[in-house]
């Protein structure tokens, strides 16, 4: 059965990617890049944001026992590519 998509979603077959000029866009196989709207790329920003400290917290709480003064970190972030 295929995979269903949900709301917010990468469109099928697209790879969300940071251009060479700074914005973010969907890039597929077959399709010209689209480039997200400011708005769409604030969002994005926002859940990277988020992911970034649910994992790391969830890192954390894995591995309980290590130095208080040390902590582990977690970086999410989008692949840069040059298009022409």
């Amino acid at each position: 059965m295929p995979e269903q998509s949900r709301p917010g979603d990468a469109p099928a077959g697209k790879t969300l990617v940071r251009g060479a000029d700074g914005a973010l866009y969907f890039v597929s196989k077959s399709d010209p890049p689209q480039r997200l709207t400011e708005a769409q790329a604030a969002k994005v920003a926002d859940l990277i944001d988020k992911a970034e400290d649910d994992l790391s917290r969830k890192i954390n709480d894995a591995i309980p026992n290590i130095a208080p003064n040390c902590t582990r970190n977690a970086r999410v972030v989008i692949p840069e590519v040059f298009m022409d």
